[in-house]
């Protein structure tokens, strides 16, 4: 069972996919991505191997942070007994520091060692195509949240279809990633020509710009220049500045103080993990979502509709130019 357009339920047959020959085997990302994208369900298609997750990068951060946690109680234990002797409190304390750290060390690293032995999961990061799932009806901004995601039958459709197509290498397994979704806001300041009625221009911005999300397939920033283009390109609007806030939450995987947004205020859809060792390991799960219901760093709150006080966009008209006949 899988989705098909406007989210709605169909059902696949279980058997080789589409124009997909039994020769062809998913043993590597471009054979994975080339049979998804026959699907015709994807904007975006990234696949993993086991050891480039998140839950994998966790495991390699937490073990590289005991070690050295470890080597720091050790040398601290050495020059205690130095100074003290062995039989003193503060070596005593410092020994059964030391034997709980070497035991938390052995633990992750079976984890460690496992999580890249074990290289016969494929991970599928699958974004759903957004045109096929918003009706006609609707907006991006208007339509249900759930069609950001994929159901977890769509999810277990997908990996059946994989299982039964006859091309899946058997020693391995897919599994396939949820996103990091996080919240952004667009606020825009127009100057229109004096012409134009302004609730009109601004019904065409909001339609040009859901437009854009929805079919932007951009992995590494959305930038503001992106959405000036985009306003800028309808019918009455003279000039045009944008900027985006962020919901405060969004440090939550940028990290502390960060929220997503850079110097130049574009949008940044990478994130990396640090350990204690300086190692930088480059995370790439986060896809944006233009919807309210957060509040920013600065406390304010944007609601989850366009008719509010402040929702994922808003316009605000800062004058009107006159045309010159």
């Amino acid at each position: 069972v899988i989705f098909g357009t406007y989210g709605e339920t169909i059902e696949m047959t279980r058997k080789v996919a589409p124009h997909m020959s039994r020769s062809f085997f998913l043993a590597n990302p471009v054979n994975y991505k080339t049979f998804l994208s026959k699907l015709n369900m994807f904007s975006i298609i990234d696949v993993f191997s086991g050891f480039n997750t998140v839950e994998d990068s966790r495991i390699e951060e937490q073990y590289n942070n005991a070690k050295v946690e470890y080597q720091t109680i050790k040398s601290n234990y050495a020059a205690q007994i130095n100074l003290t002797g062995v039989s003193s409190r503060k070596s005593t304390s410092l020994l059964n520091q030391m034997i709980e750290k070497k035991k938390e060390v052995d633990a992750l690293k079976v984890k460690h060692d496992d999580s890249k032995m074990y290289d016969n999961v494929v991970y599928l990061y699958l974004i759903p195509d957004m045109s096929k799932r918003v009706s006609q009806n609707d907006n991006y901004f208007t339509c249900s949240l759930n069609r950001f995601r994929l159901s977890d039958d769509e999810k277990q459709g997908i990996v059946n279809l994989i299982e039964d197509s006859g091309q899946r290498v058997i020693t391995v397994e897919n599994r396939i990633i949820d996103p990091v979704y996080v919240k952004f806001a667009i606020n825009i300041f127009i100057q229109m020509w004096s012409n134009y009625n302004f609730n009109s221009v601004k019904s065409s911005i909001i339609s040009a710009i859901s437009d854009y999300v929805i079919n932007t397939t951009r992995r590494d920033r959305i930038p503001v220049s992106d959405i000036v283009k985009v306003v800028e390109s309808v019918d009455g609007v003279d000039s045009v500045s944008v900027y985006f806030d962020a919901d405060v939450n969004n440090q939550n995987y940028f990290g502390e103080g960060k929220y997503g947004i850079d110097e130049y205020g574009d949008i940044v859809l990478t994130r990396n993990l640090t350990d204690k060792l300086g190692n930088k390991i480059d995370i790439k799960d986060i896809q944006p979502l233009f919807r309210g219901d957060f509040t920013s760093k600065n406390g304010v709150y944007y609601e989850d509709n366009l008719d509010g006080i402040l929702g994922p966009v808003n316009i605000t008209l800062r004058g009107k130019s006159k045309v010159e006949k």
